[in-house]
Parts: structure tokens; sequence; C-alpha cells
């Protein structure tokens, strides 16, 4: 019997900054919490065989499918060792841009579907005050207290970058799960599941929406935050 069906289209592939990914390998880590796809990849365009070795995380859709994203040229996280929650769920938290030192914000306390995530200077309201509520799977939900029953989320679980984020209705799927990889110092890249790609604050970015958008993976302090535990 078949234990798979061939795609139609490549699962994972060359982009406009990652080429010639190849001879992938699968591996979980070592507190077998985390799936990862190991590779290798052209150094740049025409490299040849001058490659490198390169390692991330990948997950698994819904219906049971890896999916794998897009090959990332920048540093990730390392493979956990021992699963440590990044955040207490009971805590409401302040996510702080390390880039721009403003700070996780939904516009005048909305209440509503739709309404966009942005950043703002600090002012201490509920509209900059979430809860993180975890799943079975590892990833978390985004909880605002100023609109309790909805959640952070990529509409329509989007996998197109530049997308800007919303709240919506709390529904439990990958649209509105996160992970929290730990970058070192404090600080983490927030990544959604359905897109596997990075929270950024745009709003410093020349010709950006300077809402908090999905982003390919960059070394750039827009896609760092500070989860501030606020006693």
């Amino acid at each position: 019997a078949s234990s798979g069906t061939k795609s139609a289209n490549p699962v994972f592939q060359k982009t406009e900054y990652t080429f010639g990914p190849g001879h992938n390998t699968f591996v979980k880590s070592v507190d077998g919490t985390e799936n990862w796809i190991i590779y290798h990849c052209a150094r740049y365009s025409g490299s040849k065989w001058t490659r490198s070795i390169r390692a991330q995380r990948f997950t698994w859709t819904d219906s049971g499918v890896p999916f794998f994203g897009e090959p990332i040229g920048v540093a990730v996280s390392r493979p956990s060792k021992v699963y440590t929650p990044p955040v207490n769920t009971t805590d409401y938290y302040k996510i702080v841009n390390v880039g721009t030192g403003k700070v996780m914000d939904i516009p005048n306390k909305g209440d509503a579907n739709g309404v966009k995530v942005q950043t703002y200077k600090n002012n201490d309201t509920i509209a900059q005050r979430f809860k993180f509520k975890s799943n079975p799977d590892k990833w978390f939900n985004i909880i605002p207290e100023c609109a309790p029953t909805r959640a952070f989320d990529n509409p329509s679980g989007s996998k197109d970058k530049k997308v800007s984020y919303q709240i919506y209705t709390y529904n439990g799927s990958p649209s509105q799960k996160f992970r929290f990889e730990h970058m070192g110092n404090g600080e983490y890249r927030i990544v959604n599941k359905a897109s596997l790609f990075a929270l950024t604050d745009t709003s410093e970015i020349t010709g950006a929406s300077g809402y908090v958008e999905q982003r390919k993976y960059m070394n750039s302090d827009y896609q760092l935050w500070k989860l501030v535990p606020i006693k």
C-alpha cells in the first residue's frame, strides 16, 4: 500500500533570496516537541556546490500534511532540549518591539472582528495587555484584554507576505496559533502556524502599512519582541 501521495507542486523550493534547497532529512528536537527539516542550500545564486547546511522547524496541517514554509536565510532559534513554556498563561503581558520600542496595541480598545493589530507608544491601557492561551501542540493564542473572546488572527490563514494581522473571534485554527522562538536576551521571534512567517512591526518601515504584518524571516529588530509581564 502507498504511504503517501506525491504533491503536484514542490512543497519546499527556492525563493528570491534562498537557492537550490535539497537533500532533505527530518528529525525531532531532543525533547520530542519540535519537528525539524535539515537540508543544504546554495550560498548564492549560481554557486553550484558551494553550499551551506541549514535546519528549520516545520509543522503539520490539520489534515496531517507536513507544512515546511519556505527556506530561511537567517539565524533561527536552536532545537529545544527541555521544553519550557515561554510565558505564564495566567498573567497579562505587554509585547514590546525591540526595533521601535513600541507596544502591540488594539486601536481604540476595539472589540470587533477585523480590527487590525498595530504598535503604539506605551500607554498602560487594556489595549496593550495580552494573555497567552496554550494548546496541546505547544502553540499559543494571543488574547487581548480589551477583546477577551477574540484572538490575534492571520486573515484566512494567508501564506502571502505583508498581510496585516487582525483580531477575530477565537476559533482554535492555525491562523490564530503562534510560537515564540527565543533568540537570546529575552527577545522572541513570533511565528504564525498557518504561514510560518514572522510578526513584524512595520510602523517605521518606509512604504509599509504601519500595522503588524507577517513577513519572511529577516535579520531585523523589527521582528524581535520582548514579552513583558504586567505586575
